[in-house]
């Protein structure tokens, strides 16, 4: 009799999350235990109800080792995992883990938060990461967006992201928000959510939020599973995106 494996792990990139495993994961009745972020398994819980939480090793990960599904955690951890029975979670799934855009999978349903928020906002993650930096804005870019979106609407705008990994713009009067459940419930309720090239859009995208990307045009992915619009344009084209978005 084959051995079904009932624990697995994922350390990969957080927009494979989003645009592959949340769809694989979804609809489906797995009872296995996972090892991942926290953060990760909130979303996974999200899409499929049977799954529990094992232990988290996040905190053993090195500086982003591998990409896409490629794991992000030292080998030593890895070994460890295995040895104890962990299986990579996309083998579970039945996907490869390499070439991760091939697998593509929306997911069916929106995620949704519902903290009984009444207005509806503008979204942004101002990224700042040392990891492939050449995704990053400046934060002199970002003023000028910031002043761009003011300047066509009266929307308040709402910050995304956690605070090593994105600009602080409380200075200039924008709130950040860094719990997953809060970002999900004002993406749900935001008109655009707007970012240099980074996984939290896939994330947006899943929010039923439209989403803008500036900059690395060449590597859009283009993830739009509830036909909201996922564009990306060069800072210069920015403005006029942006005012299609507000019709």
């Amino acid at each position: 009799m084959l051995h079904f494996p009932n624990k697995a792990y994922f350390y990969g990139e957080f927009g494979c999350l989003n645009y592959a495993i949340l769809g694989h994961l979804e609809d489906k009745e797995l009872k296995i235990s996972i090892s991942t972020q926290p953060d990760y398994f909130k979303l996974m819980k999200m899409k499929c109800k049977s799954i529990t939480k094992a232990e988290d090793f996040s905190v053993y990960r090195n500086n982003c080792k591998g990409s896409g599904f490629g794991l992000s955690i030292n080998d030593s951890v890895i070994s460890e995992l295995e040895s104890d029975g962990f299986v990579p979670l996309n083998k579970i799934l039945k996907f490869r883990e390499n070439k991760c855009i091939i697998y593509l999978k929306p997911i069916k349903t929106p995620l949704k938060v519902d903290l009984g928020l009444k207005e509806q906002y503008i979204s942004i993650s101002c990224r700042k990461r040392t990891h492939e930096p050449e995704r990053n804005l400046s934060i002199n870019d970002w003023y000028k967006i910031i002043d761009m979106i003011k300047k066509h609407s009266n929307l308040p705008i709402i910050a995304h992201g956690m605070h090593i990994d994105t600009y602080d713009m409380s200075k200039i009067g924008i709130r950040r928000v860094e719990s997953i459940e809060e970002s999900i419930a004002y993406m749900n309720k935001s008109k655009v959510f707007i970012a240099s090239m980074s996984g939290i859009a896939q994330m947006a995208s899943n929010c039923a939020c439209g989403v803008i990307q500036i900059g690395n045009t060449s590597r859009h992915i283009d993830y739009d599973p509830f036909n909201k619009g996922c564009i990306a344009v060069e800072k210069q084209d920015f403005e006029n995106a942006f005012l299609d978005f507000l019709k």
